[in-house]
């Protein structure tokens, strides 16, 4: 293995652990992942707006495939408008953990929405299958989902880390 390879799969573990903390201090309430529903859907904003640019764009494109004429500018708005919600996603986190923290946390946000977004349409995929699957694994991937939208309930969970602060202050 080389020391390229090493400090890659180091980089791993370390943004696995990260991760890993970041969950756990948001389930516990020590940190604000999703302050409210509002944090919670501008995290979702750019993953579904480049989701619904490229869909509108795709439906766009001439027969030869180029990228010319309105999909450009579809593709433009959607860039922009995820952009925007990056930003947004960054100044919440900042304003409720602090700058270094909330960059972490802005992070970890961005990520966990996309493989949360993408691990959910693959369940619910699963679940609505037509194909032989069987009972077990169509149960599976609904508690899978479950499991994940419990998850990201708690995880909204601004009023709860700012009471126990309060709780915390007074002691």
């Amino acid at each position: 293995m080389t020391l390229h390879d090493q400090l890659q799969t180091l980089l791993g573990w370390g943004i696995f652990f990260s991760f890993s903390a970041i969950l756990i201090a948001g389930l516990t309430n020590r940190v604000v992942v999703f302050y409210d529903t509002t944090d919670f859907m501008w995290t979702l904003s750019p993953f579904f707006a480049l989701l619904v640019g490229g869909m509108i764009a795709s439906t766009l494109v001439p027969e030869n495939g180029e990228l010319t004429g309105t999909a450009m500018p579809t593709w433009a708005i959607a860039i922009i408008v995820a952009l925007y919600g990056s930003y947004m996603i960054f100044a919440a986190s900042i304003r409720h953990n602090g700058m270094a923290l909330g960059l972490i946390i802005g992070c970890f946000k961005i990520i966990s929405s996309v493989l949360a977004a993408v691990i959910s349409l693959g369940a619910l995929s699963k679940v609505f299958e037509k194909s032989d699957i069987s009972a077990g694994k169509r149960m599976l991937a609904l508690a899978l989902f479950g499991l994940l939208a419990w998850m990201m309930t708690r995880l909204i969970n601004g009023q709860a880390v700012y009471a126990k602060r309060s709780m915390l202050c007074q002691d």
